[in-house]
């Protein structure tokens, strides 16, 4: 190896995960054979094509690149313009990477990239991912057309996200690339068959590894860390601004891979807003303030979200709607082993919820509407890579396994009036509790460190 640890393209466009340069490459090689193993014949994998505003010019951003989770997690590259040919069937070239020529002026404006265009070149992508082989990315077609007259293969593999019946097909750039392939296959190939490997891809990818379960919770450890100093500092606070200072703040000083999903801090009536982005009204001392937050760390994202009372006090109502959302979220973890589908987690939750609504509050003088009959969204999504993983299709069915983790975030969201003892209660208001939980042998691990009783939370305010 002619370059150290410290090489700039390190942990920025090849991401060790906290590992030696050699432990790295070793991983995402196993990982890349094990894909081969489970898919024997020719497969072309496609990264990020191309930054967001690379077609935008007058959008300027400031985050962090990611790339598609596919490529990452058989990679390790973080750049646009990235493809991988895995061919299974070859005996001397199982592994092409297709990339970028390096390009000095762009150098000079945004930093250095892996790239091709001379032999120094490849030899620097070979040492830095571990993968011999490497080729411009305009050459993608020549190198499938080579795989296909060498081998003849009755079949190629792509990934892409299939819709059920009835839904919409998501057409991102895998569904781009599949209609592409698949005309180009009829044109030139039209007895070899396009196949989907994206169930394989899944079944290898959302299990974690030592070292992912690692890093998931030491980004629930920043969350929560970050969730302290709000409560702490909230007394300073008077506008969902200030808080998004804080998290902000906290999150560039412990990760420099960011937010795992653009912050939501919403107070009052906004918290019914389930993706609220605007951040930015003044805080009601009389209301809940909902906090749903994570970060990234190494490869891994948390997503958790508490909410909590700004004057520092729960009233009776909110906090009888508080404890039915903490208890739903109590009986959903308590459910949660292999085997399980989040379909049945989602079931248990949103009846139970709806019991406990109809015992009390609609069997005395409450009022209650919402504008969901039953179930505002899903209890839980898979988290790996990607803070919301898996087949976006298929996950809730999806019989769990030890090694995933999941989120468990019950909530209530509506406009509810109540007598409790001689007092009128109204409230406009959003109650979401979510936490991650790691799936065991036998049951779950709560891998989310934040408080999140009443007394605890009335205490830390206090």
């Amino acid at each position: 190896m002619t370059h150290p640890l410290g090489h700039p393209l390190l942990q920025t466009h090849f991401i060790t995960r906290g590992q030696s340069l050699k432990q790295a490459q070793q991983v995402y090689r196993e990982r890349r054979s094990a894909l081969m193993k489970r898919c024997p014949f020719p497969m072309v994998i496609h990264g990020v094509p191309q930054k967001i505003n690379a077609n935008n010019p007058w959008l300027m951003t400031r985050e962090p690149f990611y790339q598609d989770p596919l490529l990452f997690f058989l990679t390790g590259i973080n750049q646009p313009g990235v493809s991988l040919l895995l061919n299974p069937l070859s005996d001397t070239q199982t592994e092409r990477l297709l990339l970028p020529k390096k390009d000095r002026e762009m150098a000079f404006w945004e930093g250095d990239q892996l790239g091709v265009g001379t032999s120094e070149n490849e030899k620097e992508v070979t040492e830095i991912t571990g993968i011999d082989h490497s080729d411009w990315s305009d050459n993608l077609w020549i190198h499938i057309e080579m795989i296909i007259k060498e081998r003849r293969p009755k079949k190629i593999g792509i990934f892409w996200n299939e819709s059920k019946k009835g839904q919409v097909s998501i057409k991102d750039y895998h569904y781009r690339f599949k209609l592409k392939l698949n005309r180009w296959i009829n044109t030139h190939f039209k007895t070899i068959k396009v196949t989907n490997i994206a169930h394989e891809h899944y079944a290898l990818r959302l299990p974690l590894d030592r070292i992912d379960i690692k890093h998931i919770k030491q980004a629930n450890a920043i969350t929560a860390s970050t969730f302290d100093t709000i409560l702490s500092e909230l007394n300073t606070c008077s506008n969902e601004q200030d808080i998004h200072a804080i998290i902000a703040k906290e999150t560039i000083k412990n990760t420099w891979m960011g937010y795992s999903f653009p912050p939501i801090i919403a107070s009052g009536n906004r918290a019914q807003i389930l993706h609220y982005q605007a951040n930015n009204a003044p805080l009601d001392p009389n209301s809940l303030l909902l906090i749903d937050m994570g970060v990234r760390y190494e490869t891994m994202p948390s997503d958790v979200t508490r909410t909590i009372p700004i004057n520092g006090q729960f009233n009776p109502l909110q906090a009888r709607l508080y404890t039915i959302v903490l208890e739903a979220q109590r009986l959903v973890e308590s459910l949660v082993k292999p085997g399980v589908t989040i379909k049945a987690l989602n079931s248990q939750c949103w009846k139970y919820i709806e019991k406990r609504l109809a015992k009390e509050i609609k069997a005395g003088d409450g009022t209650l509407f919402t504008v969901y009959n039953h179930a505002p969204h899903n209890v839980s999504h898979l988290i790996s890579l990607s803070v919301h993983d898996g087949d976006p299709c298929k996950y809730q069915t999806q019989p769990l396994e030890p090694g995933m983790v999941i989120s468990n975030e019950p909530g209530f969201y509506g406009d509810i009036a109540l007598t409790i003892g001689d007092v009128r209660y109204k409230e406009s208001i959003g109650i979401r509790i979510e936490d991650n939980l790691l799936v065991t042998k036998t049951g779950c691990k709560n891998i989310t460190p934040c408080i999140k009783a009443i007394k605890d939370i009335e205490a830390a305010l206090a």
